[in-house]
């Protein structure tokens, strides 16, 4: 359900702010609408907590990068307390991981442009003349640069006067080095440029090539040798002082997003005021919590003016809460009008799955997703999607067992068509799979289409509730009657579904111009409407996925059985086992992974289409948010 915004203003003394601040954080509940303040204090105290929570992240990372142990995706968060963690310093051991990373990082930079150096005089390291020496004098031109590998030999071609010296290779060039006498010097260069000659520039060194080239191979070594001790020290802090910077870091993100909310209000010279939204359910909690903390203060909550749009906010428990989540990837909710979630979550359960429709696959995806939920304490989005997986997994054993689905196993043994299905088997009965697959698929479209009308009914508009959406209802119902008799079923039905279709094509074909002024555009735009029957039908035939998805699941089950099997017939049964659970394995995720884009994708354009409005923006309170650790009060 969509959940009713209040806006809130609040106004109270400048002494109370932070205490007010502390206490609004610690709810959770509302979010700050007003326009930036122009107080360079607050944005300046925002600044330099941004720039420290920077810093903090950064080390974060470093110390996890140097732990012998790494955190990974399923590591669980560390639990702490919110008073523990907002009364939390770093110690001056901590602090000398900061100064390693800071250290490490000068090195790695000074290393990098020694090692660029040493690359740079690498292909001169044969050359017997020291680098200051490499200077033009009054009667003699001295060059020195690389041509492609491949036109050294024509240097030897040079018809005038002049000492050509190769040395090494860079790449694909070769280092050379041309002395001639300044009379030479013109011609020269033109002969150089003719084939691809580069001049080289030589820093401000002196010595010889191989001399520099030692000098700085020895100052690389020494910079190893102490990133090799720092980093030792590193891994020695990592798993004593990361927890503490883990700590420092959410704090300071606390702190910061207090910073970011009072930047938002606005001053006087001994007041504040405050402007945001809050759900209708936490305005009493909301005002207790300002009250607690001075009787100084006035707040106002109303419901949103016309011209106003408040956050989105959706409220679902049980079932449809999960699959929220399913609704947020495409679009919030338009505030005004419903949510959607718990009229599609059962769709998407259903439909989820029949495109894995495995029920051995269901009960590992379900179990899995059970105690991935209890150990690993997931929060946000990531919990509503396990969620949503443990109702697929389900929703995948009851349609597995329907369909005789088992690990890919063959079943033809019990019964040549059936196997081992309770209603039937989608590869022997693929017209019968077909048919419920597109029934299910027209129950979806018309659930869609009836909430349409429902909602035009609300707002008042009867009239497009029975002719722009009843009456496609009707003739979609009529266009299936009309099969009746090739189903066997009695002719008395499909001449009811040809009266059912004929009465509500005429009845669109009068009401779909009605916009129109013109009487002959009126009966054209009516005609042009009853084109869209077009429109449902492929919409009907989108559903075959279902049929496609959950045959490719059993068959890709088959061919890991097989290869398995020929391998216990031939290199042992280790890796039997190994193609049985891996392939397996890899079969559920892929199709798991199918079935939550494709049943989402299901819900979004043929569901969603017939009726759904979105546009809500994010409800986005001030709140307790870390990202290391789970707080509580």
């Amino acid at each position: 359900m969509i959940v009713p915004m209040k806006h809130f203003t609040l106004a109270a003394l400048r002494q109370d702010e932070e205490a007010i601040l502390v206490a609004l954080q610690k709810l959770g509940c509302v979010e700050l609408i007003a326009p930036e303040a122009s107080e360079e204090d607050a944005a300046g105290a925002l600044s330099e907590l941004e720039n420290r929570l920077g810093k903090l992240s950064g080390t974060v990372k470093f110390l996890q990068a140097h732990a012998a142990k790494k955190q990974g995706m399923l590591t669980p968060r560390q639990q702490t307390k919110l008073s523990e963690l907002t009364n939390f310093e770093l110690s001056e051991d901590a602090l000398s991981a900061a100064e390693i990373e800071a250290r490490l990082s000068a090195l790695s930079a000074e290393r990098a442009q020694i090692s660029g150096l040493v690359e740079q005089f690498a292909p001169w390291v044969g050359m017997d003349e020291r680098i200051e020496n490499l200077n033009n004098t009054e009667n003699v031109a001295v060059i020195a640069g690389f041509v492609p590998d491949k036109s050294a030999e024509a240097l030897s071609s040079y018809e005038g006067e002049a000492v050509m010296l190769r040395y090494g290779e860079a790449g694909s060039m070769r280092a050379v080095l041309a002395i001639c006498h300044n009379t030479e010097l013109d011609g020269l260069y033109e002969f150089l440029r003719s084939i691809q000659f580069a001049d080289a520039a030589f820093p401000k060194l002196t010595g010889y090539p191989r001399d520099i080239i030692a000098q700085n191979e020895a100052h690389i070594a020494r910079i190893d040798a102490e990133i090799n001790e720092l980093n030792a020290k590193a891994r020695e802090l990592s798993e004593r002082e990361r927890p503490g910077f883990m700590k420092a870091h959410d704090k300071t993100q606390i702190e910061r997003d207090r910073a970011a909310a009072r930047a938002k209000l606005l001053y006087t010279d001994s007041a504040f005021i405050l402007t945001g939204w809050t759900r209708y359910d936490t305005v009493e909690a909301v005002e207790k919590a300002v009250a607690a903390i001075t009787e100084d203060y006035f707040a106002e909550f109303r419901a949103p003016l016309p011209e106003e749009t408040p956050p989105s906010v959706v409220k679902n428990g049980g079932f449809a809460g999960p699959h929220e989540m399913v609704t947020d990837l495409f679009s919030r909710p338009n505030p005004r009008v419903l949510d959607p979630t718990p009229l599609m979550a059962p769709f998407y359960m259903m439909f989820f799955g029949m495109m894995v429709s495995d029920a051995g696959y269901g009960i590992i995806l379900a179990i899995g997703s059970i105690l991935f939920n209890k150990f690993m304490r997931p929060r946000g989005t990531m919990k509503k999607l396990v969620g949503v997986l443990i109702y697929g997994g389900i929703s995948t054993f009851i349609w597995g067992a329907l369909f005789g689905g088992w690990f890919g196993i063959d079943f033809s043994y019990i019964d040549p068509i059936r196997g081992a299905a309770l209603l039937l088997n989608p590869m022997g009965e693929s017209m019968l799979m077909l048919g419920l697959c597109f029934g299910l698929g027209l129950l979806h479209l018309i659930a869609g289409m009836c909430v349409k009308m429902y909602m035009d009914f609300k707002s008042g508009q009867a009239f497009s509730a029975i002719f722009d959406t009843g009456v496609w209802i009707t003739l979609i119902l009529g266009l299936i009657l009309l099969a009746a008799p090739m189903l066997g079923l009695p002719a008395i039905i499909g001449t009811i579904g040809t009266v059912v279709a004929l009465a509500s094509a005429l009845a669109l074909l009068l009401t779909q111009g009605r916009h129109q002024k013109n009487i002959f555009k009126k009966f054209t735009s009516g005609l042009l409407a009853l084109y869209n029957v077009t429109g449902y039908l492929s919409d009907v035939l989108s559903y075959a996925r279902l049929f496609a998805l959950g045959l490719a699941t059993g068959v890709i089950g088959q061919v890991m059985n097989t290869l398995a099997m020929m391998c216990a017939n031939g290199v042992g049964w280790v890796f039997t086992v190994a193609i049985m659970i891996g392939g397996h394995l890899f079969n559920l995720v892929l199709n798991t992974l199918g079935a939550f884009v494709h049943a989402a994708r299901l819900q979004y354009i043929e569901y969603f289409g017939k009726f759904y409005e979105s546009g809500g923006k994010e409800f986005k309170p001030l709140a307790v948010k870390t990202k290391y650790l789970d707080v509580s009060a």
